[in-house]
C-alpha cells in the first residue's frame, strides 16, 4: 500500500538520498561498478530526474528524456525495502505519462534494464527486443525493451490511471 508519496524534479541536495537507493539495490539490480556512473549523472547539468518521496525521505527516482524523437527511461530505481509496494509502478506511470504526453512526436520508449526488472516492464507492454548475457556484468544481462505508445495506451495507462489518477501527488 502507498502512504503519502510526493513526487518532484531532483535537487542536488537530493544526490545522498538517490545513492543511498541505488546502493540499497546492489548485487541484484545493480553492479558496484556502476555507481560512478550513476553519480556523475546526477552530476550532471543537463539531468531530467523525478525523486519520489515518503515521510521526507527519497524513496525512490528515476528518469526520461528524449533522443532523436524516441523516449528514454534512465537510472529507475525503488528503494530495496519498498520493493512490491507499488511505488515502483507510480514512478513508472509519471515518467511514461511525462514522455507520451508532453511530446507528442514521440511513439516509442525504450529502457535498458536487466532480466531481474524485464518481468516489471512487461506488465505495463514493454516487449524485449534483445538480450545481451553478461550486458552490465557477470551475471547480469542486458535487457533492451520497447514499448509504443498504443501499447501504452492499451496495457499500462488504464492500469495506471486505476490506481493513481493523475500522479503528482498520492496519499492513502
Amino acid at each position: 500500500m502507498i502512504k503519502s508519496l510526493a513526487f518532484r524534479e531532483y535537487f542536488t541536495s537530493d544526490y545522498e538520498g538517490c545513492v543511498r537507493v541505488f546502493r540499497s539495490n546492489i548485487p541484484k539490480y545493480f553492479c558496484e561498478s556502476e555507481i560512478d556512473e550513476f553519480s556523475s549523472f546526477l552530476r550532471s547539468d543537463e539531468i531530467q530526474y523525478l525523486v519520489v518521496e515518503q515521510s521526507g525521505a527519497v524513496v525512490a527516482c528515476g528518469g526520461s528524456y528524449v533522443r532523436n524523437g524516441v523516449g528514454r527511461l534512465c537510472w529507475g530505481m525503488v528503494e530495496q525495502s519498498k520493493h512490491g509496494s507499488l511505488i515502483g509502478t507510480a514512478l513508472l506511470a509519471k515518467r511514461l505519462n511525462t514522455l507520451f504526453s508532453r511530446n507528442v512526436s514521440v511513439t516509442e520508449v525504450g529502457i535498458d534494464t536487466s532480466q531481474h526488472s524485464a518481468g516489471f516492464f512487461e506488465r505495463f507492454g514493454f516487449k524485449a527486443q534483445r538480450r545481451s548475457i553478461d550486458g552490465f556484468s557477470e551475471g547480469l544481462d542486458c535487457v533492451e525493451m520497447t514499448l509504443s505508445r498504443q501499447d501504452w495506451l492499451v496495457e499500462g495507462l488504464p492500469l495506471a490511471t486505476t490506481y493513481f489518477g493523475g500522479i503528482s501527488s498520492i496519499t492513502d
